[in-house]
């Protein structure tokens, strides 16, 4: 999986990539939430849409990191590729599905234990932490549980036209 605190962890690549600002403009304001710069990015560049970056994460990937149900409808309907791939080969679906499992405090206990054994200050740690906690909020599961409604039916669309 993509995951990259633990081997069975939770916060993604593309995930860590969201934190840690790695894409370009598009994936900043799908990390941001900003519709209007997201819409106002597409219209001058819609090839935007499935732009990845460094990790090959797409804003479609980021906008399920976050997670944001009415971004990933919006880039859905602006044409972003459902089936589009990272570079461990896993899809927006596979981190929405993956990121269930990281609601609750084991998981944070589990991080936070995985870093110390990787030697990292418990100041790293403790800023690591704070920016889990923003995102993995009962509000973020909910909309996870969202976003993996509407990306398992855009899913089945997009290999019913294929067929």
């Amino acid at each position: 999986m993509r995951w990259v605190f633990l081997a069975s962890g939770m916060l993604g690549l593309c995930g860590l990539a969201a934190v840690l600002t790695c894409g370009a403009q598009i994936h900043d304001a799908v990390r941001d939430g900003n519709i209007d710069k997201i819409n106002q990015i597409l219209a001058a560049d819609p090839s935007a849409i499935n732009a990845g970056d460094k990790y090959g994460c797409t804003p479609l990937m980021y906008a399920v990191s976050w997670p944001r149900a009415d971004i990933v409808e919006l880039l859905l309907k602006k044409g972003a590729k459902v089936e589009a791939r990272d570079h461990k080969g896993l899809s927006a679906l596979d981190d929405a599905r993956g990121r269930l499992n990281s609601f609750g405090p084991q998981y944070l206990r589990s991080q936070e234990e995985f870093m110390r054994q990787q030697g990292q200050s418990e100041e790293a740690i403790q800023a690591q932490i704070a920016k889990m906690k923003a995102i993995l909020t009962p509000e973020a599961k909910e909309q996870t549980l969202k976003i993996i409604e509407i990306l398992t039916a855009a899913t089945r669309a997009e290999r019913t036209r294929g067929e």
